[in-house]
């Protein structure tokens, strides 16, 4: 099949659709925000019915194939509506429904020797003390997730609420909770390619969950920091386990899993069958064409070489949410923008328009930075994020 102009869509996604302008496609997008260094790049289009006008959107334009980015792995059935019209790149309806089954997930990776936490379909005589997690797959980035505790009933009801990955703007679709005992460790995020039941890994990135000094939300996604430093078991357990979900799901294309790394081993939380957040982290990295690999594994079902960090340098991303409800100034909007543009690699993204308002919690934009190491690269994200605060709030 050949590709060259794409459709994209999900609840954001400025990221897939640079990926897919620096490996040579035609990127057409639709979103929710369309953000300025979104449409002055590629043909884009704001949505207003999550995520419903899609279908409607894609019977419109005219493209080669499609793919989809966060949250749509939640929308099986859309999935494969969509699919009908136009050839997709990425995984159909029932090879979500499978993978994104926790009762699934946790089947095929304990036969294979490999962990999961402790999983229940009901609270019954569960302890309200936080030492387990209340999850609904009605978005993504964290959200649908909450403590388990004295709070989980008023929790419960808003999960039947409409939501988002940051706003009110997302619909769930998949209403059931379930329960699932709570972790401590390092929070890992795996990025793989699969093709015909096998897999790549192609990268490992540590992620910032809940972090403060980015006002996110506790278990709300806030950024990514790699490469990680890893041994070699636990290298090769990661491995395992990308090689076991592409085999037993008959994955393809590019897929995230999000880890828990501890003394006990490599847990695994979640999969993601789709373009990740860490993936444009990996691109950093290593230089890869990450569009260009999950295109080929989708449509001609070979899998890229193994991937090498170009130096020494390390990478990081971070979300910057709206402490206070925020309107959009030129000021800010033109100052973000010379931030951004022109360059292949800019220090600032996801950029909202003039006179956007921004409700407390929302995402305003990311910021990215480089060190020597984890630590440094964090401090420069820190420091970004603060200016970027300044500017806004001024």
């Amino acid at each position: 099949m050949g590709v060259g102009r794409i459709a994209i869509v999900g609840a954001s996604v400025r990221a897939a659709a640079h990926s897919a302008l620096r490996d040579g496609f035609e990127p057409v997008a639709a979103d929710l925000f369309r953000d300025h260094d979104l449409y002055h790049r590629c043909s884009a289009t704001a949505i207003e019915k999550y995520p419903v006008d899609f279908y409607h959107w894609l019977q419109a334009v005219d493209v080669d194939a499609w793919m989809y980015t966060g949250a749509l792995e939640n929308h099986p059935d859309l999935v494969d509506r969509m699919a009908a019209i136009v050839p997709l790149l990425g995984n159909p309806g029932a090879r979500l429904q499978l993978v994104r089954s926790p009762d699934a997930l946790a089947l095929r990776l304990r036969d294979n020797g490999l962990l999961f936490p402790e999983t229940r379909s009901t609270a019954d005589d569960l302890p309200c003390d936080g030492s387990w997690l209340t999850k609904s797959y009605r978005a993504s980035s964290g959200h649908g997730v909450w403590s388990h505790d004295r709070s989980t009933a008023s929790n419960r009801s808003r999960a039947q609420q409409d939501s988002g990955p940051g706003q009110a703007r997302l619909k769930t679709v998949c209403q059931q909770l379930f329960f699932q005992r709570r972790l401590e460790g390092d929070p890992v995020s795996a990025v793989f390619v699969a093709a015909n039941s096998q897999a790549r890994l192609l990268g490992v990135t540590r992620q910032l969950v809940g972090v403060g000094w980015a006002e996110a939300q506790p278990f709300q996604y806030a950024g990514s920091l790699g490469p990680l430093r890893i041994d070699e078991m636990v290298h090769q357990t990661i491995e395992k386990i990308g090689s076991v979900l592409a085999s037993g799901f008959k994955l393809c294309g590019l897929f995230g899993v999000d880890l828990m790394i501890n003394n006990a081993g490599v847990w695994v939380l979640e999969v993601n069958p789709r373009y990740t957040s860490s993936v444009e982290i990996v691109e950093r990295i290593t230089g890869c064409e990450m569009l260009q690999s999950h295109v080929i594994a989708c449509s001609e079902g070979i899998l890229p070489g193994v991937p090498v960090p170009r130096d020494a340098q390390h990478v990081g991303k971070a979300i910057l949410f709206a402490r206070q409800p925020v309107k959009v100034s030129k000021e800010f909007s033109a100052w973000a923008c010379h931030q951004s543009c022109g360059d292949r690699w800019p220090g600032l993204a996801d950029i909202p328009a003039q006179g956007t308002r921004i409700s407390a919690g929302q995402p305003v934009l990311t910021v990215f930075a480089t060190g020597s190491d984890e630590r440094e690269s964090e401090a420069q994200l820190r420091k970004r994020l603060s200016e970027v605060q300044g500017e806004l709030y001024r």
